[in-house]
């Protein structure tokens, strides 16, 4: 499958109110390689290209368009017009240039052809595919036609609203109903199911499905099954199914079909009649405890499913919140939506055929009992789990343990210089301006970086200032017993409190009892006299924020500041506020991805664009600060246990990166090790694409592969070429540049983050994550037009670091973290005390503190195979032949005080170990040299001799299992 498919698919969950995304991701992997022939419209100009067929004249045919099923069902996209009209036409959607429904609809439109039967005027855009016609469109400010922007997708509501046969149409505020509208276009999946003889169904199978909340009736399809038909081979024609989305309504109207006796009886198929019962499929590893939450029937939005739910679903939904687990019921293709959100989460998911009709895991689900899931090795295994089992995988997760330094706003000043300052300083300032505003500042030390023009930062104060008004409303919707419920009921309150009833239709358009709350429930227990029930209807916390004016004093101070640096900008050259809250980019707490950024304009009254106009400086700083409080976030920190009143939104403010002049664009991830064992690491990976075209988000439509480069000090490495253009992104020039100074940066960020730390402690690896654009001289635009060379600019930097484990009181009595350094401890998965004692000759006792790491933080922290001794205890009871060693038991030999330290495991797994210490401890200690053996061989020597012994024994005791080492006990245990 494309990357252009699954960047599609991931836009789909923002948009859950088409929910024609879903089915982007029912097929199969395409054949790109096959040649598409183009079947036009009988009024379409000769010279248009629609990249559709009409028609397949063989089963060859379609599986050279749609490609042959890999894991899942080979599938081709369909379009129709004319619905319940005797005209109308088929178009079969290119895979190679299609990802989404519309993108045919506004493809054709903005190509200034018409489509025939439909009250739409055309408008030749000049786009020759998808993605260009993204950036012409982009170029434009305001979308044409109905079109809507929704964060990178561009999607057409009354394509959708005509496919469905309606949309919701408010009536009152926080009320809503569905107004039937006549059907125009048909949209679908045309699906073929290679045969499985394990299966329920294990004949070859061909079959259409409709759009996830379709509520089509037996009329309705049977018009879908009569012009899907006509596209068919004839003797395929009378083998069409209808297969049924795992919708409530699809599934009843399913069941009603099957009992009837009209013509589509015995041509209905189930999800579960393509599943093979157990067959286990694994698309992302891992091991992760929670409760099982069964839905046989799929009935999901952004509330329905928590943080501590492991979601078994009876089909594949298009967008799941953050869980700890997921399993379906029927297959996901490898690059469904879903699929992609666990990867990119590392949430363990996997389908396993019939789980959502497993007894067992009905009765977990009923009884709430917690439980553990490991996917690992091509099987899934479960094991019921004591509540105080669950609670120490909690504790030992961190979860709910995360702080913020609190601060005083009032001692801040409202705007912070950004073109001043150093790493150094920078560092003590992240609790008032935040992490992206404090990595401005960093680059301050290497100044060969460019930064974007005079970088300002907002501090946490004006945010402060302008929450105050609410905050006492803020506290008391905290501590509302309604609103802090950790159950479904919770979220939902939760979720409409924050950003509002429409919202929250939106994104559970596929759930009809998150609707019917919202409706029914919502309404009678919240009235708008209180304050959940007035959020609720007026677009919530959000929107109560971004409706309140802002303070005029502050707001003309950072006019005359925005003046001073950006005053000679026309007037269509924005300026961007983005989010660098002190609740993300802390230890422990990524949250990258949970604010919006926003563009404001310092003349919005001389643009050309209605919408535009709206966008002035006072609004786009309100959006950015109210997006702390958007549902996502809030259970993000929620889980963290972060104290939402103790973070804030700084915001670092510059010139917008427009797509007129952006060149290229890339994402850098910068290492840098030294580690005890294995080989030095200092790499950086470039991923880079052309002009705007977004490596970390590129719109759906773009076939797009991003350029791959590694850069070692031994030279450049050409992994990946970008797509669909080929060419050189980056130049080799540019890489050395980059490679160069980002190294000199992450050189002085590990010192400085090293220099406070005891020698113990200071971490030996730093990864650094940065993005950069290469923009075109004249940008930014100004009055008059600026030339100079095209530059490199530094969009932003990051540490990509882990949170430290959690310690219970017990563990934290065996364990001596002050011995650990703080890149391992991070990465510690294990930490054992291992006894090693002689039982014959001169009594010697070895006492090591050894940590295990995680193998994915390799090879930075290459400690999951070779325990890392962190600290050594060396006790000679009796004299030692030839040699003054002082007896008694020895001091706590940190790791920073051995010389030539040399741990090691052999193929077999046996343990030795060898150090040097330094001359002032080995003359206090009267002894230099030690060598453990696995053999029972050990040798102590002082410099001038030295004495070999035998008879030495060890064993080990696990001191702290962390959170997946003590789920894997829990499971392999009694």
């Amino acid at each position: 499958m494309t990357w252009r498919r699954a960047v599609a698919s991931l836009c789909c969950a923002v948009v859950a109110s088409l929910a024609a995304c879903g089915d982007a991701d029912q097929g199969a992997d395409v054949n790109l390689d096959a040649e598409v022939t183009d079947t036009p419209s009988d009024v379409d100009p000769p010279d248009f290209v629609g990249h559709t067929v009409a028609g397949f004249a063989s089963p060859s045919d379609f599986h050279a368009f749609a490609g042959p099923p890999a894991a899942g069902p080979a599938q081709a996209k369909f379009v129709f017009t004319g619905f319940g009209e005797p005209t109308g036409e088929l178009h079969f959607l290119d895979p190679a240039f299609y990802a989404l429904h519309d993108e045919w609809y506004f493809f054709r439109l903005l190509s200034g052809v018409a489509i025939a039967g439909w009250d739409e005027a055309p408008l030749d855009l000049g786009a020759d595919s998808i993605a260009h016609l993204y950036d012409v469109v982009r170029a434009l400010g305001a979308p044409p036609l109905d079109l809507r922007w929704h964060e990178s997708r561009l999607y057409s509501p009354d394509f959708y609203a005509s496919v469905l046969g309606g949309r919701q149409v408010q009536t009152a505020p926080g009320q809503w109903k569905w107004q039937a509208e006549p059907r125009f276009f048909g949209a679908g999946s045309l699906l073929y199911f290679a045969p499985a003889p394990e299966r329920p169904r294990p004949e070859a199978l061909w079959a259409f499905e409709i759009e996830y909340p379709d509520t089509a009736t037996e009329a309705e399809l049977l018009v879908y099954d009569e012009r899907v038909q006509a596209g068919l081979p004839p003797e395929l024609r009378d083998q069409l199914h209808w297969l049924a989305r795992s919708s409530p309504y699809q599934r009843g109207l399913a069941a009603k079909l099957r009992a009837g006796d009209g013509p589509l009886k015995d041509r209905v198929l189930l999800p579960e009649d393509l599943v093979i019962p157990g067959e286990v499929i694994i698309y992302n590893e891992g091991i992760t405890a929670g409760f099982v939450k069964l839905r046989e029937v799929l009935e999901t939005g952004g509330s329905s499913f928590g943080p501590s739910d492991i979601a078994v679903l009876g089909g594949v939904p298009d967008y799941l919140p953050p869980v700890a687990g997921i399993v379906t019921s029927t297959q996901q293709t490898p690059l469904a939506h879903l699929n992609l959100l666990a990867k990119s989460r590392g949430t363990p998911n996997a389908y396993i055929g019939g789980s959502a009709y497993d007894p067992r895991l009905k009765d977990w689900s009923l009884n709430g009992k917690p439980v553990v899931l490991a996917l690992r090795d091509a099987a899934a295994r479960w094991k019921e789990l004591t509540s105080d089992q669950y609670k120490t995988w909690l504790a030992k997760r961190g979860q709910g343990a995360l702080t913020i330094a609190p601060v005083d706003p009032a001692t801040a000043p409202s705007l912070v210089d950004l073109t001043e300052g150093s790493l150094a300083e920078s560092r003590g300032l992240i609790p008032l301006i935040g992490g992206k505003c404090a990595g401005m500042m960093a680059f301050q030390d290497v100044p060969a970086l460019e930064l974007p023009r005079a970088p300002l930062c907002l501090t946490i104060r004006p945010y402060a200032e302008h929450l105050e008004p609410v905050r006492a409303t803020i506290v008391e919707l905290l501590a509302h017993p309604e609103f802090s419920r950790k159950d479904d009921e919770g979220r939902r309150v939760r979720f409409v409190t924050l950003e509002g009833g429409e919202t929250f239709r939106e994104q559970h358009a596929g759930s009809p009892a998150d609707l019917k709350w919202l409706d029914e429930t919502f309404p009678k227990q919240f009235p708008a006299s209180t304050w959940i029930g007035y959020l609720g209807r007026q677009g919530g916390l959000k929107g109560l924020i971004e409706r309140q004016a802002i303070d005029p004093v502050f707001e003309a101070a950072l006019r005359e500041a925005l003046l001073a640096r950006y005053g000679d900008f026309q007037p269509e050259q924005g300026i961007r506020f983005r989010s660098s809250s002190t609740a993300e980019d802390v230890e422990g707490f990524n949250g990258a991805g949970l604010y919006d950024s926003n563009t404001g304009y310092l003349f919005p009254e001389q643009l050309a664009s209605a919408k535009l106009r709206e966008r002035s400086v006072a609004w786009a700083v309100k959006r950015t600060w109210a997006s702390y409080w958007t549902f996502e976030a809030f259970e993000e920190r929620r889980l963290a246990g972060i104290d939402h009143l103790s973070g804030h939104m700084a915001v670092l403010v510059h010139p917008t990166y427009t797509d007129l002049h952006e060149q290229a664009n890339g994402v850098i991830t910068f290492s840098v090790a030294q580690p005890l064992v294995g080989a030095p690491v200092r790499e950086m990976v470039v991923n880079a694409q052309h002009g705007a075209l977004s490596v970390t988000n590129p719109p759906p439509g773009v076939d797009a592969l991003p350029e791959v480069s590694r850069v070692t000090p031994a030279g450049i490495d050409r992994l990946q070429s970008a797509s669909p253009d080929p060419a050189e992104v980056a130049s080799d020039a540019e890489l050395a540049f980059l490679f160069q100074h980002i190294g000199a940066l992450a050189d002085l960020w590990l010192a400085e983050a090293n220099a406070a730390l005891p020698k113990a402690q200071r971490a030996s690896s730093l990864v650094l994550d940065l993005e950069w654009k290469r923009m075109a001289g004249a940008w930014p635009m100004t009055s008059p037009a600026q030339t100079g060379p095209d530059r490199l600019v530094l969009k932003q930097v990051r540490v990509l670091d882990r949170a430290p484990p959690a310690l219970t009181a017990a563990e934290r009595e065996m364990v001596d973290t002050a011995a650990i350094p703080k890149d391992v401890f991070a990465a510690t998965s294990l930490i054992q005390r291992r006894w090693c004692a002689t039982n014959a000759g001169p009594q010697v006792t070895v006492e090591v503190q050894q940590v295990l790491t995680d193998r994915a933080a390799a090879p930075l922290v290459p400690w999951s195979t070779i325990p890392f001794p962190s600290r050594v205890r060396v006790t000679f009871g009796s004299p030692v032949p030839g040699l003054d060693v002082l007896l008694g038991p020895g001091p706590a030999l940190y790791h920073s005080l051995l010389l030539d330290l040399d741990p090691a495991v052999d193929p077999d797994g046996a343990w030795s170990l060898r150090f040097r210490l330094p001359p002032p401890i080995a003359k206090q200690l009267r002894w230099s040299t030690l060598e453990l053996d696995a053999s029972g061989a050990w040798k102590v020597g002082d410099g001038q001799g030295a004495f070999e012994g035998a008879g030495l024994s060890c064993q080990t005791q696990d001191v702290y299992l962390g959170p997946s080492a003590y789920l894997e006990a829990l499971l392999d245990g009694p």
